[in-house]
């Protein structure tokens, strides 16, 4: 499947199937915005640290229409970062994203969502200090139908590469396939048997102590599911299950166990809410060749303190083991393990007109039994933005 053609094509096609632009020109929002950062562990690294800052120029467009009952989004966002030591990192960032809400008589509904994004690689796992340009290029296609009025059914399939120039084995394509059956009670809530399998296809082999191997995995999982609404105020959904991941070559990376993601949404008052979430997942990590298994916490509470001012916290706690021998301390015994722990607060304020400021300090920690994947790091963000 060629994202690269298909995406540029859908989100295209969605402008062009528009009557006219006056009638879209309501939900035409384009937005300009310039950012200043500065971050005093540029390449995460554990004993040479390097600050530097950045300058974020750019802007995006959202659009949104609807035809009959087909409602269509398309998001463009176009920026260029400037270093100020490092200048050899400068690059264009690109991120278009299109998605369909679609419907089909009363009973079937669905989400197509097509994205492509061009960026450059982090430094939390190279220890070069060069830009790798890295693309993502994804596609979602899900489906909702009404069986009765007390069971639905799901389904979808996607679609994932990405791309890193420099560092080919972490080079991937993911196929999924999910498919669910839920039972619908009088109280809002639903309980579902979900089923999936994902094919991972490592594009180049990876030399793992002198030998080639063959990173392609498969993973599959069977879980039951919860969705609950609450009175308005509070809704949950989770998944609890098992998960068997089997690789084509190194037999000691694979892993079966159990696994869950669990989400509580609660609107605190109409000015706070907070999401929380828990997760333990097998599952593979951007920029590494092999799977992971990872369980963290996310907390995210929001409040808008006055009409123009509004807060936000993040706080998440993640521990990762690295599967595999491939894995192993070098000169030790123990399989790789990291402890990640960041914090983030940011405030907002509307300035007259079209106008909004914001600013954000983020600090984050790794702890590994690997002693080079140790760093920590903090960072201010300071931006101005507007809408027109």
């Amino acid at each position: 499947m060629n994202l690269k053609l298909i995406a540029p094509v859908f989100i295209a096609s969605l402008v062009a199937c528009s009557p006219s632009f006056s009638q879209i020109s309501d939900n035409f929002k384009p937005q300009a915005f310039v950012r200043y950062i500065n971050d005093d562990n540029l390449f995460r690294d554990s004993t040479n640290e390097q600050a530097d800052s950045i300058v974020r120029i750019g802007a995006a467009v959202d659009i949104g229409y609807s035809v009959s009952r087909q409602d269509f989004i398309v998001k463009l966002k176009a920026d260029r970062a400037n270093y100020d030591k490092n200048d050899s990192l400068d690059h264009d960032d690109l991120l278009a994203r299109g998605l369909w809400n679609w419907v089909v008589g009363s009973r079937l509904n669905g989400v197509v969502d097509l994205s492509y994004l061009e960026t450059i690689a982090s430094f939390d796992e190279d220890a070069a200090r060069t830009k790798d340009d890295k693309t993502r290029r994804s596609a979602n296609f899900n489906a909702d139908y009404e069986l009765t009025p007390q069971w639905d059914l799901r389904a979808g399939i996607s679609t994932n590469q990405i791309r890193v120039d420099q560092r080919p084995s972490v080079d991937l394509d993911q196929d999924s396939f999910f498919g669910e059956v839920r039972y619908v009670t009088g109280a809002r809530t639903r309980v579902g048997l979900r089923s999936s399998k994902t094919d991972g296809d490592y594009l180049n082999l990876e030399n793992v102590n002198g030998v080639l191997v063959n990173n392609d995995f498969e993973k599959t999982e069977l879980s039951v599911t919860l969705y609950w609404e609450g009175t308005g105020k509070s809704s949950f959904r989770g998944r609890v299950g098992w998960t068997d991941v089997k690789f084509e070559d190194l037999s000691d990376r694979d892993f079966d166990g159990r696994s869950a993601r669990l989400t509580y949404l609660w609107d605190i008052s109409g000015k706070s809410d907070v999401d929380i979430t828990y997760w333990n997942e097998a599952r593979p990590r951007s920029e590494v060749s092999s799977i992971v298994v990872t369980q963290g916490v996310h907390i995210k509470p929001r409040w808008e303190i006055t009409e123009k001012l509004s807060a936000s916290l993040n706080i998440i706690y993640e521990d990762i083991d690295y599967e595999g021998d491939a894995n192993r301390i070098v000169g030790g015994s123990e399989l790789r393990a990291d402890d990640v722990k960041t914090g983030n607060v940011s405030l907002s304020y509307r300035l007259p007109r079209i106008f909004t400021f914001s600013l954000a300090y983020t600090y984050s920690d790794r702890e590994s039994n690997n002693p080079p994947s140790n760093f920590e790091y903090s960072r201010w963000d300071a931006a101005i933005g507007a809408r027109f």
